[in-house]
């Protein structure tokens, strides 16, 4: 299941727990850069920050706790060998932590995805030890994500939770089925029908089969996907499906041309599951 992702967009605030060091009453588990427990600026204290937040969003604020204390407490250069039990690759996925290892005395780097473009190239959001809090920058596919000749870069950390911005699968059209004509893009599909289901994405514009309906909190659901549910509001519309006519044609004691005379014929007239049998 995927869940939608809104990851910072601003610097976040000194009274921000996600940034606050946990024995300070916040619940990130990073140094403290200020006496109030503020672990900003500083890189890996914002790729903890942003997984608390992106996974409370998600799951709720346990989950995230449990998740984020089993990231790596040190450097941004024990990162990748840290064994935190979170799968590895060199493919960019959202929420991931993206790991830069320096050369000679140089100190790594990380920061996390939160956009991922159709060419491959990606923008992390960060912060830098010492200098800003907030920043995004675009790495590029070409490049092996690199940005500068004192850093490689190692690959990415992936969240254990999987988040998407839109979400969906458009069907063509099919007067047989019952279908959810979705025109608009801030269409929110949730987790199951009602307003309390957890936000996985937008719906992506497109036509999607109707396999389910309920009605909840002054809104008419549909289920478009397996455990993806939205709202009828402006900009979507219901298409009644017309499933055409079924027929079941039983023949007995005829000759064998007119038997097939027959089911050539039921064929024609939509009829389904037509054989001959002996009797």
């Amino acid at each position: 299941m995927t869940y939608l992702y809104l990851p910072y967009t601003a610097a976040p605030k000194s009274t921000d727990k996600n940034f606050i060091n946990y024995k300070k009453g916040g619940y990130a588990h990073c140094i403290s850069i200020t006496s109030k427990g503020f672990t900003l600026a500083n890189c890996v204290a914002f790729c903890h920050g942003m997984w608390l937040k992106a996974i409370t969003d998600a799951l709720g604020l346990e989950t995230a706790k449990t998740i984020e204390s089993k990231m790596c407490r040190g450097d941004a250069e024990d990162y990748w060998a840290y064994n935190d039990g979170f799968k590895r690759g060199q493919t960019p996925k959202l929420n991931a932590i993206m790991v830069w290892e320096g050369k000679g005395k140089r100190k790594g780097h990380v920061m996390t995805v939160t956009t991922i473009k159709e060419n491959g190239d990606v923008i992390g959001t960060g912060s830098d030890y010492g200098g800003s809090k907030f920043y995004r920058k675009t790495y590029t596919k070409k490049s092996g994500y690199n940005f500068s000749s004192n850093f490689v870069f190692k690959g990415y950390i992936y969240c254990p939770i999987d988040f998407a911005y839109t979400v969906g699968d458009p069907v063509q059209r099919n007067t047989e089925f019952d279908q959810l004509k979705v025109s608009i893009t801030n269409l929110r599909a949730r987790s199951f029908a009602g307003t309390d289901g957890t936000v996985m994405g937008y719906v992506n514009p497109g036509l999607y089969d109707v396999t389910d309906t309920k009605k909840l909190n002054g809104y008419t659901w549909y289920e478009i996907e397996p455990g993806m549910w939205c709202a009828l509001v402006k900009g979507v519309e219901f298409l009644e499906g017309h499933p055409l006519p079924r027929y079941t044609v039983t023949v007995t004691n005829v000759t064998e041309d007119v038997a097939d005379t027959i089911v050539k014929a039921a064929k024609a007239a939509g009829a389904t599951d037509v054989k001959k049998t002996k009797i």
